[in-house]
């Protein structure tokens, strides 16, 4: 038997440095339990609107018990899970993917009216390798289009007077002025948001009875929430001649990560990646102390891969696990994926929940504010990353 070689990966969390020692093997795709498939039954049970399935079991208590019970076995263990039937239409999905693909088929010049360094914020357009997660690893070989939190396309303030709501805008017009040349673009995007913001507003409840906290323990920090939209552009990797049937491993060493090893910095992330691959998850290696392996979070049909974000695992005092990742594209095609950050309220401040706390888990974390921490994580990011950038050649698809 061979013995696997390993090597160690870096990552910065917040003022502290992470290492891991790690399997140089191929990544493998991840087995079952690993990153279970979590039915959400349509969420029939939040909202007169949504139908139950025929299939769906038990009163609504009972299938808000059974599913947060499986939310909370996959949260405490690899932190990544997939959903299904999770309410956001297949059509809405489609729209959205559309959008993104037209918007990174756009000349370079064109994207750069939105280019996110006009926004103090971080709204709109970010060039290939302008960023550097990882600073042990090459520049993030990506693009990526971000639009942020705002007030009048949220659901809940629909028709609401809401001026005296303390939290500014995260959003900004100005990115949907400059796209108005997309036919539909604001729409398609805005309804996307749209709904991983009413799912992200399901799944806090179901996250809180998962912690045996009441189903509306957060509800009062999820008003105007941290939700950022993002959609990416991963360009593809070159052909690799190759006699073994390690082709994907092959191409990984010839090209840029496309985003280096990280944990997110919010409470949880949705993600809709198309069938490229190339999402990679960290795992500690069965049998080997102290060592970790790389496994893939392969594509799914119609569903979303949702992933603890350091946020909540300090909330749950550790109990719920932020799990570094990370995505190579190993495709001759580009791969577009649509990531949704979310986060409680930008003023609230959170301590640790009160059922992870006791003799055998002491208090870890002081109370901190959601938006300072994002904040404190941002300006580490932008510290950590090139302070300027070298335009990447392109290829420019013609338009769908």
């Amino acid at each position: 038997m061979v013995e696997s070689a390993y090597t160690h990966i870096q990552w910065m969390t917040l003022g502290v440095t992470e290492t891991r020692r790690v399997s140089t093997a191929p990544t493998r795709p991840a087995a079952a339990d690993e990153i279970p498939v979590i039915d959400l039954e349509n969420l029939w049970f939040y909202g007169a609107e949504r139908t139950k399935p025929p299939d769906s079991s038990g009163s609504p208590q009972e299938a808000k018990a059974r599913i947060a019970s499986a939310i909370g076995k996959a949260a405490t263990s690899t932190g990544f899970f997939y959903v299904t039937r999770h309410g956001i239409s297949q059509s809405v999905v489609s729209n959205a993917y559309r959008q993104a693909k037209r918007f990174f088929a756009q000349p370079l010049d064109w994207k750069m009216r939105v280019h996110s360094r006009h926004d103090p914020l971080g709204n709109g357009y970010s060039p290939i390798c302008s960023g550097q997660i990882n600073k042990s690893e090459t520049k993030d070989h990506k693009e990526g289009f971000n639009f942020r939190y705002q007030l009048k396309h949220d659901p809940l303030h629909v028709g609401r007077h809401s001026a005296h709501d303390p939290a500014p805008d995260q959003g900004g017009d100005w990115i949907w002025e400059k796209t108005r040349d997309l036919d539909g673009f604001e729409n398609d995007t805005v309804a996307w948001w749209q709904g991983c913001l009413e799912l992200s507003r399901c799944l806090v409840r179901l996250f809180a009875l998962a912690l045996d906290l009441d189903e509306d323990y957060f509800d009062h920090i999820t008003t105007h929430p941290g939700s950022d939209g993002l959609y990416i552009c991963y360009p593809g990797t070159p052909e690799v001649a190759t006699k073994t049937n390690d082709k994907d491993d092959m191409r990984k060493k010839k090209t840029e990560v496309g985003i280096g090893s990280h944990t997110d910095m919010q409470c949880f992330t949705l993600l809709w990646q198309d069938d490229s691959g190339g999402l990679e998850v960290l795992k500690q290696q069965n049998g080997v102390p102290y060592s970790y392996e790389w496994i893939g979070a392969v594509p799914k049909r119609e569903s979303l891969v949702v992933n603890i974000a350091d946020f909540l695992q300090r909330l749950s005092n550790d109990r719920f696990r932020s799990t570094v990742h990370r995505v190579y594209n190993c495709q001759s095609a580009p791969r577009y994926s649509m990531p949704f950050f979310f986060g409680f309220n930008y003023d609230a401040e959170c301590a640790v929940v009160p059922t992870c706390v006791d003799e055998s888990h002491p208090l870890k974390y002081e109370p901190i504010s959601c938006g300072k921490w994002r904040d404190e994580r941002m300006e580490q990011a932008r510290t950590a990353s090139a302070a300027s950038w070298t335009p990447v050649a392109q290829q420019e698809p013609d338009l769908p």
